[in-house]
C-alpha cells in the first residue's frame, strides 16, 4: 500500500487506537460475536504492558489517519506474542495487516527475540489464514 507510514505508539494516539479497535471488531461478524469487552482494558495500558516490558506497539498511518495497529507482548526472554493486529474496515484486504505483521517480525528480531507466536478470536478464519503465512 502506498504512503503507509509505521510509527511507534505514543500516548497521544490512545483514543484513536481504542476507536480503531472498536471499528475493526464491529466490522467483523465473528469477532464481534466472540469479543469480550474486558480485553479492551489492555489498550488503556499499552505503554506499561507492551513497551516498558520489552515489547512494542506499532501504528500504521495513511495520510496522517490511523488505519492499522499491532503489538508485541513479551512472553519470556526469547518469545513475543503478536497481539491487537487491527485494520480499519475501509482499508482491509489491501495488505495492511501483512505489512504490520512484517514490521512486528522485524521489530521482534531487533529486540532479540527468537520466537514469535500469535492467537486470534476463535473462528476468525481470515486472521487464522493470514497468521499461518
Amino acid at each position: 500500500m502506498r504512503k503507509l507510514v509505521l510509527r511507534e505508539y505514543v500516548d497521544r494516539y490512545k483514543k484513536e487506537v481504542i476507536k480503531l479497535n472498536k471499528d475493526a471488531i464491529n466490522a467483523s461478524e465473528i469477532a464481534s460475536k466472540n469479543w469480550n469487552p474486558q480485553w479492551d482494558d489492555e489498550l488503556h495500558k499499552i505503554r506499561s504492558i507492551y513497551i516498558e516490558k520489552g515489547g512494542a506497539f506499532l501504528l500504521a498511518f495513511k495520510l496522517d489517519k490511523l488505519i492499522g495497529m499491532g503489538g508485541l507482548l513479551r512472553v519470556d526472554r526469547t518469545t513475543v506474542k503478536v497481539k491487537w493486529v487491527r485494520v480499519h474496515p475501509n482499508y482491509q484486504k489491501q495488505g495492511v495487516a501483512m505489512l504490520i505483521i512484517g514490521a512486528l517480525e522485524k521489530e521482534a528480531r531487533s529486540l532479540g527475540y527468537k520466537r514469535l507466536v500469535a492467537d486470534t478470536v476463535k473462528g476468525n478464519l481470515a486472521a487464522e489464514g493470514m497468521l499461518m503465512k
